[in-house]
C-alpha cells in the first residue's frame, strides 16, 4: 500500500500539485542534508545513489545537488560526483561483497 501511495504522490507532483511537490521538495533537502553528511565525514570522491526510489527524480534533482554542495564543508576540495541508478534494492549488497572479496584476496596474495 505505502509503494502505491508514493506512486500516485509522485504522478501528481508530476503534474504540478503543489502539495505533492512540496513533499518531494522536503525530503530531497534531507536527502541533500545527508549526503553532505556522509561528505563532510568521509571525503569520497564518488557517491552512488541507487535503489528503486531512484526514479523518483525530484529526490536527485539539480537543486538537491546544489544544496549538498553548499551544505559541505569547504576544504577546497571539488565536491564529489554523484551517480544515479534505479538498480534493484541489494545491489549494495553485491558491492559491500566485492569490496570484501577483494580485501581477502589481498590478503591472501600478501600471504
Amino acid at each position: 500500500m505505502p509503494h502505491a501511495i508514493l506512486e500516485r504522490l509522485y504522478e501528481q507532483a508530476k503534474q504540478g500539485n503543489d502539495s505533492a511537490r512540496a513533499i518531494f521538495h522536503r525530503a530531497g533537502r534531507y536527502l541533500a542534508l545527508g549526503l553532505a553528511n556522509i561528505v563532510n565525514l568521509f571525503d569520497p570522491s564518488l557517491i552512488l545513489l541507487s535503489g528503486e526510489r531512484m526514479k523518483y527524480d525530484y529526490l536527485y534533482a539539480e537543486e538537491v545537488l546544489t544544496d549538498m554542495s553548499n551544505l559541505i564543508l569547504q576544504t577546497g576540495r571539488p565536491p564529489p560526483r554523484v551517480e544515479t541508478h534505479a538498480w534493484g534494492g541489494l545491489v549494495w549488497a553485491r558491492g559491500a561483497a566485492a569490496l570484501a572479496l577483494d580485501h581477502a584476496t589481498k590478503a591472501a596474495i600478501k600471504t
